[in-house]
């Protein structure tokens, strides 16, 4: 099991980048369109994303936990 571990960081440093590479798209759409534009790229990603993040990472826990 152990030796997944860095396969499975890997996949959540990809998934976390392209979170924030879609946050900034958004937050740069609005401005080339000439929306006003307030607070950070960050901000401006959906939280359901970020709660999709974190449930991953939670049963991912619980998976190897399980098969320790």
């Amino acid at each position: 099991m152990k030796r997944f571990i860095p396969l499975v960081i890997v996949a959540l440093f990809t998934q976390l980048l392209a979170i924030i590479i879609w946050g900034e798209y958004v937050w740069l759409s609005k401005i080339a369109v000439g929306f006003s534009v307030g607070g950070t790229p960050l901000g401006h990603i959906q939280p359901a994303l970020w709660i999709a993040f974190v449930i991953e990472i939670i049963l991912l826990a619980i998976y190897f936990k399980k098969n320790e």
